[in-house]
């Protein structure tokens, strides 16, 4: 039995869901990949190999769901869709950390000087640092 996995978006009308259902099912038909011979087909033949076809369609959502992160200085719980960015360069790299307000930024900005900017640009490099 061969099972066929399809994806299509969950805020469809019922006709754009049918032709996306028949337009994954075309495309499913006539995919190969160049490393199994025997399997890929070109033109408008198609063969049926396996008697029992289980078609599954999963209605996908498009939006990304909202997590719920730690402040790495308050400790609080912020939406991860709205986060206030600082960069540091501890460790010789260049990285962005996320904090949930501006006054938890400001902080960081204040207590740790040079090392630490509000814009990657703004930082100083690391190698001229000691100097």
């Amino acid at each position: 039995m061969k099972t066929i996995k399809i994806n299509i978006p969950d805020n469809l009308s019922s006709e754009k869901e049918i032709f996306e259902i028949a337009k994954k099912l075309q495309q499913k038909s006539l995919s190969g990949h160049a490393k199994n011979k025997s399997v890929l087909r070109i033109g408008d033949n198609i063969d049926i190999k396996d008697i029992q076809t289980q078609i599954i369609i999963t209605r996908v959502s498009d939006e990304k769901p909202i997590l719920m992160v730690k402040c790495n200085v308050c400790d609080c719980e912020y939406s991860s869709d709205k986060p206030f960015y600082y960069f540091h360069n501890y460790g010789g790299i260049r990285k962005r950390n996320s904090v949930c307000s501006e006054d938890c930024r400001k902080f960081m900005l204040d207590n740790f000087g040079s090392r630490v900017s509000k814009s990657a640009k703004k930082l100083t490099n690391c190698i001229n640092f000691f100097r």
